[in-house]
């Protein structure tokens, strides 16, 4: 879990990221100035201070959304920067990003085929040729 240093103590506390965006979600104004944006990885700053206020709300409700159901910070930070920064406001774009992480896309082993017989598989035809038959073709 992550630490924040408590002010005015030289002491570090845990970090419950989830309850303590709750706690600055309704004062979007004071965001950029308090010590839990400050211990935020760079591109989350980036994700709510570059928009108005109504957006810097929603998008601090997406993000405690998202850590009530199990992501970590550091996965919705690499969320946020593996998307388009015009599809940042799209939640299903971000959302996807997220699932992809702990569901990465296998990749499938090629099936054997079968029915290609030996003589023909690897065989590339000159298609130069082909062309040269449908222009003959086409003038004469």
């Amino acid at each position: 879990m992550d630490v924040l240093p408590r002010p005015y103590t030289f002491q570090e506390k845990e970090m419950d990221w989830r309850r303590e965006l709750e706690l600055i979600r309704n004062k979007p104004k004071a965001i950029p100035y308090t010590m839990v944006f400050l211990a935020l990885p760079e591109n989350i700053q980036q994700y709510l201070i570059q928009v108005d206020m109504s957006k810097r709300k929603e998008r601090i409700s997406r993000i405690t959304r998202w850590l009530k159901e199990g992501y970590t910070i550091e996965q919705i930070a690499q969320a946020i920067a593996e998307t388009s920064v015009h599809l940042l406001d799209e939640e299903g774009v971000l959302y996807q990003a997220l699932y992809r992480q702990e569901h990465p896309i296998s990749t499938l082993e090629s099936l054997p085929e079968t029915h290609t017989p030996e003589s023909f598989k690897g065989y590339d035809p000159d298609l130069e040729s082909y062309n040269a038959l449908i222009e003959r073709g086409a003038s004469g």
